[in-house]
């Protein structure tokens, strides 16, 4: 094979390498728990954020979602009978949607953070102090839901 056939055949390799548009993740997408701060807050007074990292193998995530918001983040303190009386409201934090994040390049995965700001936290227990944690799931644009993950807890003072 002379150097002109073996430049041709290195060079339609490398194109057809480059066509590849397989995941580098899973199409379903993924979540890691980062963080929560601050983590004491007072009652209805101040705000707090909340840090998942995600994957997502076809890069479908954020936008506008068929079945509601991108994002549901949970009260765990829903899942207490005790809180049973009180509305699911109070609970569930699902009204968070950002941009479209997916990308125009060859290979659609994308990584990345999510920084969500919760305006305020309710200690429903009328006590000196309250601390509880969140559960987060992200789901894409397929409807496809990430793994569930639990924050670090959250003290609410009165």
């Amino acid at each position: 094979m002379n150097r002109v056939q073996f430049f041709l055949l290195a060079t339609l390799i490398l194109a057809l390498a480059s066509c590849n548009n397989d995941p580098v993740f899973p199409l379903e997408p993924e979540i890691q728990y980062l963080d929560i701060q601050p983590r004491e807050v007072r009652h209805l007074q101040d705000p707090f954020t909340i840090s998942i990292s995600f994957t997502d193998g076809d890069g479908d995530i954020g936008g506008d979602n068929v079945d509601g918001s991108p994002l549901i983040i949970r009260d765990d303190r829903v899942l207490d009978p005790a809180y049973a009386h009180l509305p699911d409201s109070l609970f569930f934090y699902d009204n968070y949607s950002f941009d479209d994040l997916s990308s125009d390049a060859q290979n659609p995965s994308i990584k990345g953070n999510i920084f969500v700001e919760i305006p305020q936290a309710v200690n429903v227990e009328g006590r000196r102090r309250e601390e509880f944690t969140f559960s987060v799931i992200l789901v894409d644009r397929a409807g496809n839901k990430s793994n569930e993950i639990t924050t670090d807890p959250l003290v609410v003072f009165r």
